[in-house]
């Protein structure tokens, strides 16, 4: 069980300086549990990855475009090829209207934590959130969030509260009072999953991570909860999939995608730009277990490139992606997922 959801204006009205809503409660201090109530698991979503790169795209920095109406015309066409090519459907907001019905309440979870040399682009945000509004979703009915309000300044992104479509950080919108119990973790989630959204996209960065070997789709849900410090033993297995198994993920996770323009192959999370290349990369899935499984062939291939170890060498591998097939969660196995190269 969770807190009555609270009222969206009160929701919407807080400011930066509140303190954590959750933060007083460590990991199993109530004895909650999803593990009888949760819905038995649907049927893993068609494994069809799509990867698109189009290094092209990039300046000299890194960065989409040259402009900002070359920027929000490439990041269109990113998203109108991968989308289309997803579902079947010819156009962007067709795309968009097979996956959301209209009147849903979509979050879109960024990956900011390395700043704006390694989050998502801005342009593909905002890309995004114009292209589902012209879909059916309403902007009051759009959130964009990340663990905090600091990250998402600092990837580029202008906070917004007032009206939608709405930029927060879970430092402000805070996190629900009882945890969640799930196999090996105990958490509050962001209100944002609990109470505000009925569909999340979780939308992340191509990158290696310290300890659990990569951080594409699935690792970002650590950004929903009170407590990740707490899920980074054993290279994080089986934590991201206990997280992504659990009810609030299960009910709201519609949509993965990764951007891997600029991508990093080996001392992350943290932005190292001697480790990072233009790779130019974008990567959409309903599948996440797909997706990341895609991405850590992605990771591994260039650190052979450049010499290194793999990560299974290294005392890395992300086990976690076996680990969440077995849950049914999706697909680990690259010959058994569909992979459309654009």
């Amino acid at each position: 069980m969770t807190e009555s959801p609270c009222d969206r204006r009160e929701f919407l009205g807080r400011t930066a300086g509140l303190t954590l809503a959750g933060a007083a409660f460590g990991p199993l201090e109530c004895g909650c549990s999803d593990e009888q109530s949760q819905p038995s698991p649907k049927p893993p979503p068609s494994s069809r990855v799509v990867r698109l790169e189009r290094p092209e795209l990039l300046d000299e920095r890194g960065r989409l475009g040259g402009t900002e109406e070359a920027a929000r015309r490439g990041a269109r066409g990113v998203l109108k090829e991968t989308l289309s090519a997803l579902t079947g459907r010819a156009g962007l907001k067709d795309a968009l209207g097979a996956l959301f019905a209209p009147g849903q309440r979509v979050g879109i979870k960024l990956n900011c934590l390395a700043g704006r040399g390694l989050s998502p682009q801005p342009p593909l945000v905002h890309a995004l959130v114009e292209a589902l509004i012209e879909a059916g979703t309403k902007a009051d009915d759009i959130i964009v969030f990340e663990r905090s309000e600091r990250e998402l300044r600092e990837a580029g992104f202008r906070l917004s509260l007032g009206t939608g479509p709405y930029f927060v950080g879970n430092d402000t919108s805070g996190y629900e009072r009882t945890p969640h119990l799930h196999k090996s973790i105990g958490s509050c989630f962001s209100r944002v999953v609990v109470d505000e959204i009925d569909a999340l996209i979780n939308f992340g960065v191509l990158k290696d991570h310290n300890l659990a070997g990569i951080s594409a789709g699935l690792k970002n849900l650590y950004g929903l909860i009170h407590n990740p410090n707490k899920y980074h033993d054993n290279n994080c297995d089986p934590y991201v999939a206990d997280i992504a198994d659990s009810a609030p993920v299960r009910r709201v996770l519609r949509l993965t995608l990764c951007d891997g323009f600029v991508s990093q192959y080996h001392g992350g999370p943290a932005l190292m730009p001697q480790y990072c290349w233009k790779a130019g990369i974008f990567l959409a899935a309903c599948d996440p277990v797909a997706l990341d499984a895609v991405a850590r062939e992605i990771i591994e291939a260039k650190r052979k490139t450049e010499g290194l170890p793999s990560l299974t060498e290294d005392k890395r591998a992300p086990r976690w992606i076996e680990t969440a097939a077995a849950r049914g969660l999706g697909e680990a196995r690259l010959d058994k997922i569909e992979i459309v190269s654009l």
